[in-house]
């Protein structure tokens, strides 16, 4: 098996340095997601935006957006939020207007 070579620099200074950034990077995506209000599709497969409404079954679960979800199912929803799941709560006007409701 042939070894791999890598400088003493790289291995202890490089390497470091990298996992520090990696984290870093981590770490201020998950603030800009907060702060954004970015949020995680479960049926897309993909992040989006604060203005999607998202909807969630149950306060456990992760969310689907409007595309990945009928109207049905949607009035059995638990929760609907704009902008994540730690945004703004409109599951009674979401659903009074799915049932068809003016107020």
């Amino acid at each position: 098996m042939k070894q791999l070579k890598t400088s003493l620099f790289a291995y202890y200074a490089g390497n470091p340095v990298k996992r520090v950034g990696k984290t870093i990077r981590r770490r201020f995506r998950k603030i800009t997601d907060k702060v954004t209000g970015r949020w995680y599709c479960d049926g897309c497969g993909e992040y989006h935006h604060g203005r999607v409404i998202g909807f969630y079954t149950c306060r456990e679960c992760d969310g689907v957006c409007g595309k990945c979800i009928s109207a049905e199912e949607a009035q059995k929803c638990e929760a609907i939020m704009i902008g994540g799941y730690f945004g703004r709560d409109v599951t009674e006007r979401v659903k009074r207007e799915l049932r068809g409701g003016s107020k």
